[in-house]
């Protein structure tokens, strides 16, 4: 869009900036390598650089994801690579899920809990997950009121969490952040072999540790694998869904000012 009060300026001004776009078209690409999910898990596994970032881009809450899609996770659990606690190390952060909170604190440190976690109002993309494994944390009943040590403002609370191990693989339970607080928990992200982030473009608290880092193609509100995306009202042929369309005509369309329109 190119806006002023000079016509000719105006539309000279956008044929310009359109035809640029255009030339650089196929220019534009994510900030890290961006692969589908199993390839993302193949080159974490296979890398010796940790910890090793991933992130889980279709359910970025940052970006409009709800942060409590399971589609990831469950994939992620099947993975023969983290069925035993001998496996890589890996770090998932986080899925919403209040009931297993509860039976981690009634389960303590150290014993085995196991409950529905995720996908309890966005089960669109997957179904909620049973997850089983080891109390590694779990917050204090009233760690909530505790204010004193916390930088959240006095007026809000911080989420109730739980982190449950199973095999190779520690799952932040209890909030949809993808910066959950892990203060006091034992876990030192730092020393984890792969970490999982429901982000796309990474927080410093994760880009300033990454050694290596790739960005996943999964299922979500905002999926960013937009050539399998089930459009219904897009006019084709469009690119990048059409790579090979012809040069469009970049026409210039004149949108009157309000004062035009309405006197003001």
């Amino acid at each position: 869009m190119v806006v002023g009060d000079n016509k000719g300026q105006v539309e000279s001004g956008a044929k310009k900036l359109a035809q640029r776009f255009w030339d650089v078209r196929r220019q534009f690409s994510l900030e890290a390598p961006g692969y589908p999910l199993e390839k993302c898990i193949d080159l974490a596994v296979a890398s010796n650089k940790r910890p090793f970032l991933i992130s889980d881009m279709g359910d970025n809450p940052g970006g409009g994801g709800s942060g409590e899609v399971t589609w990831t996770l469950a994939r992620v659990l099947k993975r023969p690579e983290f069925k035993t606690p001998k496996g890589k190390s890996l770090l998932y952060c986080s899925i919403p899920g209040s009931e297993m909170v509860e039976a981690a604190r009634k389960a303590g440190i150290g014993g085995q809990a196991e409950a529905f976690v995720g996908a309890m109002t966005d089960n669109s993309y997957e179904a909620p997950v049973r997850l089983s494994g080891t109390v590694i944390y779990v917050s204090p009943v009233h760690e909530n009121d505790q204010q004193s040590e916390s930088k959240s403002p006095p007026n809000r609370k911080l989420p109730d969490i739980a982190i449950i191990k199973t095999g190779s693989i520690f799952v932040v339970v209890g909030t949809s952040s993808p910066t959950p607080n892990l203060a006091g928990t034992g876990i030192d992200p730092k020393k984890m072999d792969i970490i999982m982030v429901k982000q796309g473009y990474l927080v410093s608290q994760w880009y300033d540790m990454q050694a290596d880092w790739v960005m996943a193609q999964t299922r979500g509100s905002v999926d960013q694998d937009f050539k399998s995306l089930p459009y219904k009202r897009v006019v084709r042929p469009i690119f990048p869904l059409d790579p090979d369309m012809p040069d469009p005509e970049l026409n210039v369309i004149m949108v009157p000012s309000a004062k035009q329109m309405y006197g003001r």
